[in-house]
């Protein structure tokens, strides 16, 4: 891995540039909408966001949603 350091007038903020490029970088957790688990949002799960974002109480939309176990990706719309 090749990288180097370029100090900026501020003093102690600098920019690192890495390689291989691109420099690829798991995080250690994955969005809660990615409900398979393999570190995409796949169409399924984006339209599921989407429909939770989407609740209405009434004619406003709230995009409320709670923790609900037994569901596909352990959330359910509504307060």
């Amino acid at each position: 891995m090749e990288q180097f350091r370029r100090p900026s007038h501020a003093g102690t903020n600098y920019q690192t540039m890495a390689k291989p490029d691109p420099l690829v970088i798991r995080s250690a957790s994955l969005h809660t909408a990615d409900s398979n688990r393999d570190g995409r949002i796949s169409l399924t799960e984006l339209t599921r966001v989407i429909e939770l974002y989407n609740y209405r109480s009434g004619t406003t939309r709230t995009g409320q949603y709670k923790p609900t176990a037994g569901t596909e990706d352990g959330f359910t719309p509504g307060p």
